[in-house]
């Protein structure tokens, strides 16, 4: 019993550390041009729609547009789409259609829900355009709201697999492997974005636990019709779980496939079901829905490129699951097992890994680990069913908070007017720049992507003076040596080769000179 109160006290304390940073990215609207621009109705349907805008060479003070991005948009990508999605509902006039469906509808309902509540209660204001025109701090109460509901919704998601683990390992155990899990780099990084990724895991995490009891009950049918429901939640929240649930249906067919030959068709039925009732409009809207899904075909699946599969593991894999968890996890997979399951369950996990190298090879950056969120509670329990001595559970826990450290540190320098690389890098480019008559180059230009600067009086350019650039990899910056680099503002303990923080927060921002008059 004193356990449970153990695991209560380190989801709180959990609850408090990631709520201190909740608010970060918020400090780039203090910027007076932010604060003098006013939000109006065509940008907020912009913003909605998400409309490209197109750059002005050579003119001043016609750039504002691009203001509303930093007053609207987040510092991380995509996490906007959420909120842009809720935009298109309207429950007074029945309309349920996000008309974005890259998050899934057992995503995006419960949070529209969320928010719905709070307002409700007085917690947060009424949300709709007039609102957020008279209240330009809304947008980032939106924002916070919507952080909290991820990491209340993971923080649950950590109990439920510590009730998983009580059900293969001691509960001292159990508890070190529920604290290793939400201190990864990955949960530090995804349990405070508005994203499905880390969200799923709650529902991932119940349907494994049913799956873990139906193996120790001996094939109680109950169980897998349960997991069904909660695997058709997690898919229905986020696509990217697809492959494992299709995998564990595998592995549950092999296992008891004499008894349960025709309940198997019907729970994958279930599963199916559970999707297509919480995502409706993939059938309602099908046309959009391919039409969006062949813009991610082409994003994703055409950009493969077999040769960045092993930099997968150490540029991302190793960087979102803790170094001696992935060390640990590669001897417990090349270690033969004794018996058949045993193997069929390390075979299991090898593909999924491989899986997610392959899908995630389109690029090298160091977050391609969220497209395998469930490695993370698998590779756990797999660990839990492996490790019995608890002094190597500690040394992995510590090593893996260590690991967190600096990025868990970047979180808080976002809004440090003394380490934010972002507000450094606006303030310098401003005065050294800007001031100065100089240019910088045509780019898309977005919050997570570039610095808050003065658009009102900057001067865009196709041939310009300097160029500004957010460095996915900091060792990318060896590319630019033969250039003139003039300034570089990167976060603390941040290393080229061993990146400890990722990119989308408080990143590198290196600024180079060119030749041109």
């Amino acid at each position: 019993m004193k356990k449970d109160y153990f695991i209560l006290f380190i989801l709180i304390f959990y609850l408090f550390f990631q709520f201190s940073t909740l608010d970060y990215g918020f400090k780039i609207n203090n910027f007076s041009y932010f604060k003098n621009t006013s939000i109006n109705e065509t940008f907020i349907k912009d913003f909605t729609e998400k409309k490209k805008i197109k750059n002005k060479e050579n003119v001043k003070n016609e750039n504002n547009k691009w203001e509303y991005r930093y007053k609207l948009y987040s510092v991380n990508a995509d996490e906007m789409i959420p909120i842009m999605s809720l935009s298109k509902i309207n429950i007074v006039k029945k309309e349920f259609d996000p008309q974005v469906y890259k998050y899934g509808g057992a995503f995006i309902y419960p949070l529209g829900f969320y928010y719905y509540f709070l307002t409700k209660i007085n917690f947060l204001e009424n949300i709709n355009s007039q609102s957020l025109i008279s209240n330009e701090n809304l947008i980032d109460d939106i924002y916070f709201n919507g952080r909290l509901f991820i990491l209340l919704s993971f923080i649950f998601s950590a109990f439920v697999l510590y009730k998983c683990l009580n059900l293969i390992t001691k509960k001292n155990f159990s508890l070190l492997l529920t604290t290793i899990y939400l201190f990864v780099p990955s949960s530090i990084m995804y349990s405070q974005i508005i994203k499905p990724n880390w969200y799923a895991l709650l529902w991932f995490n119940i349907a494994i636990y049913f799956i873990l009891k139906y193996f120790i009950k001996k094939n109680n049918k109950k169980n897998l019709l349960i997991a069904s429901i909660f695997f058709g939640l997690t898919m229905g929240s986020s696509i990217l779980y697809a492959p494992a649930i299709f995998l564990i249906f595998v592995l549950i067919f092999n296992y008891s496939k004499k008894n349960t030959n025709n309940y198997f068709f019907f729970i994958i039925f279930a599963t199916l079901s559970i999707f297509f009732i919480t995502n409706p409009y993939i059938l309602l809207n099908l046309g959009n829905f391919i039409n969006e899904s062949s813009g991610e075909y082409t994003w994703v699946l055409k950009g493969i490129k077999l040769n960045n599969i092993i930099p997968f593991f150490y540029n991302s894999f190793i960087q979102g699951f803790g170094f001696i968890i992935t060390l640990s996890l590669i001897y417990y997979l090349l270690k033969k097992p004794k018996k058949k399951f045993e193997r069929n369950v390390s075979l299991f996990i090898f593909l999924l890994i491989l899986f997610g190298a392959i899908i995630s090879s389109f690029e090298i950056w160091h977050i391609q680990f969220r497209y395998i969120p469930y490695i993370l509670p698998i590779s756990l329990i797999f660990l839990g069913y492996y490790i019995k001595n608890e002094k190597f559970l500690i040394l992995i826990l510590i090593g893996t908070f260590l690991q967190s450290l600096p990025l868990k540190l970047a979180y808080y320098d976002e809004n440090n007017l003394n380490y934010s690389t972002r507000i450094n890098s606006a303030n310098w480019i401003n005065e050294n720049i800007i001031k100065k008559n100089k240019s910088i180059c045509k780019k898309e230009f977005s919050p997570f992507d570039f610095p808050p600067i003065n658009f009102n009086k900057v001067l865009i350019k196709k041939k310009c003076n300097y160029e500004i650039h957010v460095l996915r990899q900091p060792k990318k910056i060896n590319i630019y040596k033969q250039r003139r680099l003039v300034k570089k503002f990167e976060p603390r303990y941040q290393f080229s080769y061993i990146p400890l923080v990722f990119s989308h927060i408080n990143p590198l921002i290196i600024i180079l000179e060119n030749s041109y008059e």
